[in-house]
């Protein structure tokens, strides 16, 4: 699952931390972003969970649960809680996040997003990590094109900020088959290093929808240039996906 991060909008991830692939498969999915106001949610089980590139669990499974609420102003708000089964440890919280922002259309037919989330999460690397940062957005999509740019302070960690780039993309071969694309830029603000100061994360994958109910996603995740040490967290990885949509 790719991703912790949540938009809103014409470019709303459902599931953030936000992933290997399925919070950006159910940002696509969103475009372009309804007119009415609708309460919204779902529930994912996926074998990995992944921000940036970067996964939160090792390579081990998850289970997120997302709700969301879409105003007909145009303004958004939401969240997510994340559970995931660590090795050698019984299953466990991995964290939250919640977002709000609002949205709204152009005389193009594209569509604009302006926004802010937060995350807490406490990931298990070789000892307990904690993750906590506030991240603002800007976000413009077309069809299934979609861009966006945000700012985070405390990401990676306290302290530090970093912005982030990233394009997101769908083509859809037949009905209900999706095929993704991910690739976004990090750039350090602070406390610059030279050799991890620039990363970039892509993902690609296949999606099948089953109705409005259920999508299925299996996404590839590469992450490059991989920091030094090379943990096995920031190895490239498949994850698998399942969504139920209510």
């Amino acid at each position: 699952m790719h991703t912790a991060e949540a938009a809103g909008g014409a470019n709303r991830q459902v599931n953030t931390p936000s992933a290997s692939g399925v919070a950006l498969a159910l940002a696509i999915a969103a475009l372009p972003a309804t007119t009415r106001a609708q309460v919204s949610g779902g529930v994912t089980l996926a074998s990995d969970y992944r921000v940036r590139g970067v996964s939160l669990t090792d390579g081990r499974g998850v289970a997120v649960a997302s709700l969301a609420y879409d105003h007909e102003s145009g303004v958004y708000a939401g969240g997510s809680i994340v559970a995931h089964d660590p090795a050698e440890r019984d299953v466990r919280l991995l964290g939250w996040q919640g977002y709000a922002g609002v949205s709204g259309r152009l005389r193009t037919g594209s569509s604009w997003d302006v926004g802010v989330t937060r995350v807490d999460m406490e990931p298990y690397f070789d000892r307990r990590y904690s993750l906590e940062y506030t991240q603002v957005h800007v976000g413009l999509a077309h069809g299934d094109v979609s861009g966006r740019l945000s700012v985070a302070s405390g990401y990676p960690r306290k302290g530090v900020e970093t912005a982030y780039a990233e394009l997101n993309a769908a083509l859809r071969p037949a009905d209900g088959w999706r095929l993704i694309g991910h690739v976004g830029l990090q750039s350090r603000l602070t406390e610059r290093r030279g050799d991890d100061d620039e990363r970039l994360d892509v993902t690609v994958g296949v999606a099948r929808s089953f109705g409005k109910r259920a999508e299925a996603l299996l996404s590839w995740t590469v992450l490059t240039p991989r920091p030094e040490p090379r943990v096995t967290w920031t190895r490239p990885g498949l994850t698998a996906a399942l969504t139920v949509y209510f």
